[in-house]
């Protein structure tokens, strides 16, 4: 079946498919990596801390990301597809070349900081003296792990995007490899950072052997550096580099916040709930990869009505799919973490509940940011970023202190709020569009019927608790596309429009 469908799609579709499948291959394989660090972190009574200590020194370490990274990942972008078009080689080896150098020479920099740091860091700052080692580690890892997203994005820029899929696919391989084989050897606080180092490292042996091999003109080009090229290159990543600050701020401050008020405890149950709700936000991935070049186009071909016509789509049928995934992780919350983490980080399962709140909210921030990238408004898109990261950060001091990881999880989702609101704002100004918000309401009913089935049918069947998990979901779902063909929300018109637009953009 799968053969039959491959070798009936185009190359394009097939690139496009690929692109998916090793998309979804590469999270699944992640979830594989947590998994297996939250079930082989041990330290007698330490496992949450642990488990959260890894994420607590990376997180502090990558926050400085945008410091070493400059701006200049992006500049080198821009410049390159403009070396593309008139096909100078030597150029693009320049622009790559003074991307490089200086993010190379900030990362050593940053590193020297954090090692001669490491010890007062661990004391004042993880309270915990094993943090040393671990965040000697990552730090070697910064100092040259640039290499690894810089040529990434450089096979972007030369259209080969599925090789920079197939890149992260190894990367999270060999992450897992080595893991598998550090818990056997090492003690276990440590694996993690040296899983990451190790996998980067050859990740990057394996990436420049490709580049290398598929494009020669790196090799073979002569090395120029023009004064006049870097004051280009520079000017363009001063904007970069603050508009970037801002996810990283929004990314990283729930951690590093936690890891000052609460500890790398609360910093594991936190990391815990995350990634249980990532499960969802990965499958929308396949979609919010669409919106942009399906926007883009019909933004550039002027088809403002198009625009319209998928931004309606997108409004008035998102609360379709996100409402009962949000309800599922609401209710099964316990479940969840115990099957893929076990029953040692129960912990979390008010921060995964705070999470799926919100999750309505995360896809569609995500969405709406696809949208205004496509109609080339990147500028106002750093300013909401900014907006949401600030915000975060308040609700963080304000939640964190009293209520911990699920502190943090619901000033996250009070951001995503914030930011579906103004992006949403921004989007209706441009193109306004009409919601529907009866068909909204019906949504939400049938929704309600969804969970009080649930709920029902929980006290009704009991059983092994996931195969019970399996009978009820599915009897629930039913039940919920029956209310929606009921209520008059779904017809065959609207399935055909949305399948047209999978698949034919």
């Amino acid at each position: 079946m799968f053969k039959l469908l491959v070798k009936k799609m185009g190359n394009r579709e097939k690139n496009i498919f690929l692109i998916y499948v090793v998309t979804i291959l590469t999270g699944v394989l992640s979830y594989f990596v947590r998994i297996l660090f939250a079930h082989n972190l041990t330290l007698e009574e330490y496992t949450l801390e642990e488990y959260g200590l890894f994420y607590a020194v990376f997180g502090f370490v990558f926050f400085f990301m945008p410091f070493r990274d400059l701006g200049l990942t992006e500049a080198m972008l821009f410049y390159v597809n403009k070396y593309l078009v008139k096909k100078d080689k030597s150029r693009i080896k320049e622009v790559v070349l003074i991307s490089l150098i200086p993010q190379i020479i900030t990362g050593f920099l940053f590193a020297t900081v954090f090692i001669l740091l490491s010890n007062f860091l661990a004391i004042h700052y993880f309270k915990i003296m094993i943090a040393r080692q671990v965040l000697i580690v990552i730090a070697v890892l910064f100092s040259f792990h640039t290499l690894l997203p810089t040529v990434g994005n450089l096979f972007n820029a030369l259209h080969d995007f599925l090789t920079t899929k197939i890149i992260n696919l190894i990367s999270t391989s060999l992450i897992l490899i080595s893991s598998l084989l550090f818990f056997l050897f090492f003690p276990s606080y440590i694996v993690p950072a040296l899983s990451y180092l190790t996998g980067i490292s050859l990740t990057i042996i394996v990436m420049y052997i490709l580049l290398f091999k598929r494009y020669d003109f790196f090799v073979k080009e002569r090395i120029r550096i023009e004064k006049s090229m870097v004051k280009k290159m520079f000017k363009y990543a001063v904007f970069v580099l603050f508009s970037s600050g801002g996810a990283l701020i929004l990314t990283y401050s729930d951690i590093i916040l936690l890891t000052l008020i609460r500890g790398v405890s609360a910093v594991g149950l936190y990391n815990i709930a995350w990634p249980c709700l990532n499960v969802i936000l990965l499958l929308i991935t396949p979609i919010n990869n669409i919106l942009f070049p399906v926007i883009s186009r019909k933004y550039h071909s002027r088809d403002y009505k198009g625009i319209r016509n998928v931004l309606s789509l997108l409004y008035n049928n998102l609360l379709l799919f996100t409402l009962p995934l949000g309800l599922v992780f609401f209710v099964f919350s316990p479940l969840i973490i115990k099957v893929l983490f076990g029953s040692k980080y129960l912990g979390a399962t008010n921060t995964l509940r705070a999470f799926s709140l919100f999750f309505v909210f995360m896809a569609l921030r995500n969405l709406n940011f696809s949208v205004i990238a496509g109609i080339g408004k990147p500028k106002e898109r750093s300013i909401i970023m900014y907006y949401g990261a600030g915000f975060n950060v308040i609700m963080d001091l304000l939640l964190i202190p009293k209520f911990g990881a699920t502190g943090a999880a619901l000033a996250t989702g009070l951001g995503f709020a914030l930011m579906s609101y103004l992006t949403y704002r921004l989007i209706q100004k441009h193109y306004p569009v009409r919601v529907d918000w009866f068909l909204q309401l019906r949504v939400v009913f049938s929704s309600v019927v969804f969970l009080i089935v649930i709920l029902l049918l929980k006290k009704l069947i009991v059983m092994n608790v996931i195969v019970e998990a399996i009978v009820v979901l599915s009897a629930a779902f039913i039940v919920y596309l029956i209310s929606l063909y009921l209520v008059g929300v779904l017809n065959k018109k609207k399935i055909v429009y949305f399948k047209n637009l999978l698949f034919n953009y």
